[in-house]
């Protein structure tokens, strides 16, 4: 499944779920994984085939925001790349991708 960003579908690996799925899967195990290092306020809630996070600011000026965190940034640079305006949003964005349907 892909999300539409930076004006193409971009591939959305997984999202995490709070049940006893692939421990992978698991919201609570990865932020506890990376909550260290992740932006204030925000909470992952899926990743692309990079391991980047697809996130939800849950308070602050960016509260229900769906951002895009790549991982691969210096300690302390918590900037973000906007995503949708709201979970719902973002949800609703989704759509297959060709690969998956080929």
């Amino acid at each position: 499944m892909g999300v539409p960003f930076r004006g193409e579908l971009w591939p959305v690996r997984s999202l995490y779920e709070l049940s006893r799925g692939l421990r992978t899967h698991q919201l609570d195990v990865a932020y506890f994984l990376v909550h260290d290092v992740l932006p204030k306020y925000y909470l992952p809630i899926g990743e692309d085939w990079a391991g980047n996070f697809f996130g939800l600011f849950v308070a602050g000026e960016n509260a229900e925001r769906v951002a895009w965190w790549n991982h691969e940034r210096d300690q302390g640079d918590d900037s973000v790349e906007p995503v949708s305006g709201s979970l719902q949003e973002f949800l609703d964005s989704l759509m297959p991708m060709e690969e998956e349907n080929g």
